[in-house]
């Protein structure tokens, strides 16, 4: 089993991923959205990046038990549902049904687990019920806080002193709260909201407490592996820790992965500012995996400058990769410098898998790993539409070449099409005969050889360096 890093938030350094459970299997919860809206580019960013770690943690031999959730009751839900005057659950179900239509468009594997936090209301009671058990929470006319100042390590993940906080303007004062810094687990029924029945009177519970649940009732009590976008880890995921290991004291993530913030002209994307890019108009632009080679030109963690021109080459770049793919040989192009040799070519095809493999290793550096596969991509098409006619045998180590390209594209969630076969016999004898007749300039000879040559499946494009078949 090869050696795997991630850049770990809580140590602030790479570290190896091992499983910690006897059954191999690595277990990682990503935070979700809350479908109270579309989804956006910045959602699609944090999604790509744990769907790109799972096929890399299973191509690799670690089998991943994948938990995505939805939060389904929130102040952002009920606000909006209340203001089109329906229930929560059907604003939920109509957004979260455009999410997962987006999501399948980018080729994302279905997680094992989508669990919704409505689902898991008893598990949620359990663990308040432990915190107010053990004194790290208390209740407050219906409504349960967890005090922060109970929990020693408060702060290790986002790095935030408890001095700095009190002063901070993220923290919030309230009345019914022993300390300004403590937050809710469960809230007491207001007018107009969703509410379940609790030891504490009705209410519902707090954002924090729904991902502690749902990723403990699903993957037990310390994760392998947990995280989202770069926003998520204060106070969120700074919370979730608290009162998770709060509740079970034991430790509750042994790795943070965070992906970085979406910017557009170097400033963060946000609904507040007015700047977020809708997913679903970018997917009708930008073909999933088009969309998949703009996320990968840019490490995970580092912010993506997001723009039109970016969807632009992305595009452009697709078509490129599968041009550079298809296995046509008859394609008689003279090109500028000397055509590599087949041992050569897999030589540097061995090199190259080697290179992107590492790359991947090393905290999921998809940008350096695409670069590999383009390199060798581009020698691979150099040497087929260079060579006239080839042996089997040499199809058939060129399908091999192509086959470790097709299969490395895929980890990161790149399938291709395209043709690994050559243009059959019949079809290079007509793309040659059209090229005798172009040369004499018998154009009507030649345009109707051009259509013989679609009427069997295949489509020319004449190139400055030549004639290029592919199949229609």
């Amino acid at each position: 089993m090869s050696k795997v890093l991630i850049y770990n938030t809580l140590t602030r350094q790479k570290e190896e991923i091992t499983p910690s459970h006897p059954d191999g299997k690595i277990r990682m919860y990503e935070c979700g959205m809350t479908p109270y809206s579309d989804p956006h580019i910045g959602h699609a960013r944090t999604a790509i990046t744990f769907d790109n770690l799972k096929r890399w943690l299973e191509f690799r031999g670690m089998p991943v038990i994948h938990v995505r959730n939805v939060t389904d009751i929130e102040d952002k839900i009920i606000k909006r549902a209340n203001e089109q005057g329906i229930p929560c659950s059907d604003l939920v179900a109509r957004f979260d049904a455009v999410r997962k239509d987006l999501f399948g468009k980018l080729n994302l594997i279905p997680p094992a687990f989508e669990p919704y936090a409505t689902a898991v209301i008893p598990e949620i009671i359990a663990i308040v019920e432990k915190l107010l058990a053990n004194g790290m929470a208390y209740v407050a006319e219906g409504d349960v806080y967890f005090r922060v100042r109970k929990f020693p390590g408060y702060g290790k993940l986002s790095r935030n002193a408890i001095e700095d906080l009190v002063s901070g303007s993220r923290v919030q004062a309230c009345g019914l709260k022993e300390d300004q810094l403590d937050f809710d687990l469960w809230k007491a029924a207001k007018p107009g909201e969703p509410n379940w029945d609790s030891p504490w009177g009705k209410g519902r519970p707090g954002w924090h407490i729904e991902c502690s649940a749902m990723s403990m009732k699903y993957l037990g009590e310390t994760l392998d592996i947990h995280g989202g976008a770069n926003d998520l880890i204060f106070p969120h995921h700074e919370n979730e820790t608290a009162q998770s290991e709060g509740a079970t004291g034991k430790p509750f993530v042994r790795y943070w992965v965070h992906s970085g913030f979406v910017t557009m002209n170097q400033e963060k994307m946000s609904k507040s500012v007015g700047n977020v890019i809708g997913l679903r108009e970018v997917v009708d632009r930008v073909p999933g995996p088009a969309l998949r080679l703009l996320m990968g030109q840019t490490h995970y963690r580092a912010p993506l400058e997001y723009s039109e021109a970016q969807e632009r080459m992305a595009r452009e770049t697709w078509e490129t990769l599968k041009r550079m793919l298809e296995l046509n040989p008859g394609n008689a192009v003279k090109w500028l410098t000397p055509l590599p040799d087949l041992d050569g070519l897999e030589k540097m095809a061995k090199e190259n898998i080697a290179s992107f493999d590492s790359f991947m290793d090393d905290d999921l550096s998809v940008p350096r790993a695409l670069a590999e596969i383009f390199d060798l991509g581009r020698e691979f098409h150099k040497f087929v539409i260079g060579n006239m006619q080839m042996d089997s045998s040499s199809i058939s180590r060129l399908q091999e070449i192509r086959k470790s390209i097709v299969d490395r594209l895929a980890v990161v969630g790149i399938e291709m099409g395209g043709t690994e076969a050559g243009a059959p016999t019949e079809v290079l004898a007509l793309v040659k005969a059209r090229e005798e007749a172009r040369k004499v300039k018998e154009w009507k000879k030649a345009d109707d050889l051009r259509t013989a040559i679609s009427a069997l499946g295949w489509n020319i494009e004449d190139t400055p360096r030549g004639t290029v078949v592919r199949p229609n």
